[in-house]
């Protein structure tokens, strides 16, 4: 309550010390004659009105700077919660690849295209690295999918799956922790 009021309040020191002034220096202003005290009045209301709405604005900029910041959070933690989803179903995609590969059977071209989206999506970065072992794993499944029957060709895959299934079960965990810490980082202990 006291500090809905406090603005105002303290608006009118600057606006009281012009009148006072005023009053002072230029006693015209205030007993000429009705227009003019009218006028005068009608200006010390509009200086204080002033006063006020500057001091709210510039108090409204900063609760919408802190809304923004944590609008910002808000979002950041919906991406990652939706990033762990996908590499949650690829995960699926992983385990019926890897299965089907130790059946001896073809993996599912939709099992496949899921494992390939979310992989690149989440390892896009070192993908670029043609040298890196996202880049060769991501390439095995390519050539898997142009040729699954070699025998050697089905072993890589399945090393190579492998890999990808514990690479995305570290990256899931860091993105956990990560929104982890942007949730409880901001209680207070």
């Amino acid at each position: 309550m006291f500090r809905n009021i406090f603005v105002p309040i303290m608006a009118l020191i600057p606006v009281a010390l012009i009148c006072f002034g005023v009053a002072h220096w230029y006693p015209d202003l205030l007993t000429r004659d009705h227009g003019t005290t009218f006028s005068t009045i009608g200006t010390l209301i509009t200086l204080y009105a002033t006063i006020v709405a500057l001091v709210e604005i510039i108090r409204a900029r900063g609760i919408a700077e802190r809304i923004f910041g944590e609008a910002t959070k808000v979002s950041s933690v919906i991406c990652n919660f939706h990033l762990i989803q996908e590499i949650v179903e690829c995960q699926d995609f992983l385990s019926t690849a890897i299965c089907a590969l130790e059946d001896e059977v073809a993996i599912p071209p939709t099992a496949l295209n899921g494992i390939i989206k979310v992989y690149s999506k989440v390892f896009r970065d070192r993908l670029s690295d043609g040298a890196s072992i996202h880049a060769e794993c991501r390439g095995r499944l390519y050539a898997y999918k142009s040729s699954a029957k070699d025998k050697l060709l089905r072993h890589n895959t399945l090393v190579s799956l492998r890999t990808i299934l514990g690479q995305m079960s570290e990256f899931a965990g860091q993105r956990s922790a990560m929104v982890e810490d942007q949730l409880v980082g901001d209680k207070p202990v």
